[in-house]
């Protein structure tokens, strides 16, 4: 409503008001199945702009003024957040940054994805940019994109990589 959300935070085990427009789907590897994803329960946080394939931290006073809900969330975090990685963050001014900002412009795009462990292949087609994910872990997942070009498209990779055949191979 209004461009907000309604979530439960395991962080503060109460409700909180969101902002919309920051928040993207959070899928893990487990709740992939194959040749669909179902509707994940979670969500992340995504503080960040693109813009001409670079992604950029949104500025603390940007983030109060424009998105004062989220800045309330990170605020009511920041110890834990500030915390992580032995204290890495304590005193930075980028102290809610992802600690490893990798491949951020990657996510929105049309993609396949994969859980890291899987008992057979276990491929979905992600054609509206909806989901992201994490990558490493029992948890995590990855994410195959083709070049703009490419000749083959998702849907007949999805088909091969989940076939019997290269699941027996």
């Amino acid at each position: 409503k209004n461009g907000l959300v309604t979530a439960f935070s395991k962080s503060l085990n109460k409700e909180v008001i969101l902002e919309k427009q920051l928040l993207r789907k959070l899928v893990k590897g487990n709740q992939m199945a194959r040749w669909y994803i179902p509707e994940p329960e979670g969500i992340v946080i995504f503080p960040y702009f693109i813009k001409n394939k670079d992604a950029s931290l949104i500025e603390e006073k940007v983030l109060k003024r424009d998105f004062p809900y989220i800045y309330k969330y990170f605020k009511n975090n920041k110890k834990t957040l500030e915390n992580r990685e032995r204290g890495r963050w304590k005193g930075k001014t980028d102290w809610y940054m992802y600690g490893y900002p990798k491949n951020l412009t990657k996510f929105d795009q049309s993609k396949l994805l994969v859980q890291i462990l899987a008992n057979r292949s276990t491929f979905s087609i992600d054609r509206d940019n909806n989901y992201y994910f994490v990558g490493g872990g029992n948890a995590g997942a990855y994410g195959i994109s083709l070049p703009k070009n490419s000749e083959i498209s998702l849907e007949f990779l999805c088909a091969i990589l989940n076939s019997s055949l290269t699941h027996w191979l």
